[in-house]
C-alpha cells in the first residue's frame, strides 16, 4: 500500500547492487533505493564513482548512497580480503563524503553500528585485548574519533 493510501507514514528504501535494480524498485513502489556497502567498487552501487549516474538512473526515487569508516570482515569471511578498505586515520571516510553527489546530498546512511564483526563501527570503541583472534583497524584519535569526524563531516559537507 503506497504512502497516499493509508494515514501511516512509511518510508520504504530498497538496496540495489547495480543501477539497473533502481527500475524495479520504482515499479514495485519503493521510496529510495540504497547500497548499503561500505567498501568502495564492491558493488557498482557502492562505487562512489557511479554515484552521479545511479541518482539519474533511479529518477524519480532518490539513491541514498552508503558510506562507512573502512571495511573487514576477514574476521568472519577470511576469503573476502579484496573488500578490505583500510580507514587510513579518517582518510578514507573522508573521502566518502566527498564522494557524495552533489545533488543529492539529503539523505546518507552509515553502515556502522552493529558491524562490529566487518570492521565499520564509527561509534565510541576503545582497543581491548581478547582471547579472540580479532583484528580492528585502531581509532586514531581516540575512542569517539569517528563519532566526532562524523559531526564534523555532516556539518562541512
Amino acid at each position: 500500500m503506497s504512502n497516499q493510501q493509508t494515514d501511516r507514514r512509511f518510508y520504504f528504501v530498497g538496496l540495489i547492487l547495480k543501477s539497473k535494480d533502481c527500475q524495479q524498485l520504482v515499479s514495485s513502489g519503493f521510496d529510495a533505493a540504497y547500497s548499503y556497502f561500505a567498501a568502495n567498487g564492491f558493488t557498482e552501487a557502492s562505487t562512489s564513482k557511479q554515484w552521479p549516474s545511479i541518482v539519474n538512473e533511479c529518477k524519480p526515487i532518490p539513491f541514498i548512497p552508503s558510506i562507512g569508516p573502512g571495511y573487514i570482515d576477514t574476521n568472519i569471511r577470511p576469503w573476502n580480503g579484496e573488500t578490505t578498505r583500510s580507514r587510513n586515520h579518517g582518510n578514507y571516510y573522508k573521502q566518502m563524503f566527498k564522494d557524495l553527489p552533489k545533488d543529492n546530498k539529503m539523505i546518507v546512511t552509515i553502515t556502522s553500528f552493529n558491524e562490529w564483526h566487518e570492521g565499520t563501527q564509527i561509534e565510541a570503541a576503545i582497543e581491548k585485548n581478547t582471547s579472540n583472534i580479532i583484528t580492528y583497524e585502531t581509532y586514531h584519535q581516540g575512542p569517539f574519533s569517528y563519532i566526532s569526524l562524523t559531526r564534523e563531516l555532516i556539518f562541512n559537507t
